[in-house]
């Protein structure tokens, strides 16, 4: 059993890296909590439904269009909410606020376009997993664990070791520097927020494929993936990669010691702990208090 949970641990965690880094990289240049964020998940998700059922079961369609669609919400919810706020000098608390409102509505909207009963794109015959060390894994689980990690070191690299990276990586540091120093402020925010975006859409379409879609989903990957971040530390992706993995076991292996009801509550556990004796995460730096 302890096998079997180990596995089911690390497939959710591969989930919750990827809204982790998502949500990492949109918020290290917002500076403040965008809810929406658990919106592109569920959003992900039931456009994968959409195009799952239209194209005659075209999962490599799938895997391609849905995040690409999610990331064009993301540019979407950019010009018309983040961007106007922006431009206004909106405080964090007040972008924190119409962020919520718009996960708000677009809950709402997807129950009402789609019902509030599960919906699911896994196939109908239930297929025997491989056996792995006395483990059972299918298929598509082992696609999700590889999707992530491929995904997130791809990231890690790109944002090290391109030009765009850097101008992200110093937009993030200080705006007004980096104003300064001729990157456009206004076009790497729109960028970031579509590859984060993407992101959070892939989860959600990954998700989808090994779990039922409701039109909440996106409010518990976005919690997990926000705990992954603090854990991981939002400086570094594969810090945040380490701390979804990290949720993703706790979450899983808690069931041998406590009801499964209860197993969300070890995570929030952990993440008191690294609040009080680690806040910076994994490989964050901890601030140094400078007296001039």
């Amino acid at each position: 059993m302890f096998r079997q949970l180990l596995i089911n641990g690390l497939i959710a965690g591969s989930l919750y890296a990827l809204v982790g880094v998502g949500f990492s990289l949109i918020f290290r240049i917002l500076k403040f909590f965008h809810f929406t964020h658990g919106l592109s998940y569920a959003l992900g998700a039931y456009t994968a439904f959409v195009i799952y059922r239209s194209s005659n079961y075209s999962l490599i369609l799938v895997l391609v269009a849905a995040p690409l669609l999610t990331a064009i919400f993301g540019i979407a919810i950019n010009l018309v909410l983040y961007r106007p706020l922006r431009n206004r000098n909106a405080t964090p608390l007040v972008s924190l606020v119409a962020s919520l409102g718009a996960y708000l509505v677009g809950q709402n909207v997807l129950s009402i376009a789609f019902g509030d009963d599960a919906k699911s794109i896994r196939p109908d015959v239930v297929v025997v997993g491989m056996n792995l060390w006395g483990a059972y894994i299918t298929f598509t689980q082992l696609m999700i664990i590889a999707s992530a990690v491929v995904v997130i070191a791809a990231c890690a690299l790109w944002l090290s070791s391109t030009r765009l990276g850097t101008q992200i990586r110093a937009v993030a540091s200080d705006s007004l520097l980096s104003t300064v120093a001729g990157v456009p402020n206004n076009r790497i925010v729109m960028t970031t927020i579509m590859i984060g975006t993407g992101l959070g859409g892939l989860a959600g379409v990954l998700g989808a494929l090994d779990r039922a879609i409701v039109p909440t989903m996106g409010l518990n990957a976005l919690l997990m993936g926000v705990i992954a971040m603090i854990i991981g530390g939002k400086e570094s992706l594969g810090g945040v990669a380490l701390g979804g993995c990290v949720v993703g076991l706790a979450q899983n292996l808690a069931v041998l010691w406590i009801p499964a009801a209860w197993q969300d509550s070890i995570v929030f556990v952990i993440l008191v702990a690294f609040l009080l004796f680690r806040p910076q995460g994994f490989w964050g730096r901890p601030l140094r208090k400078v007296t001039v």
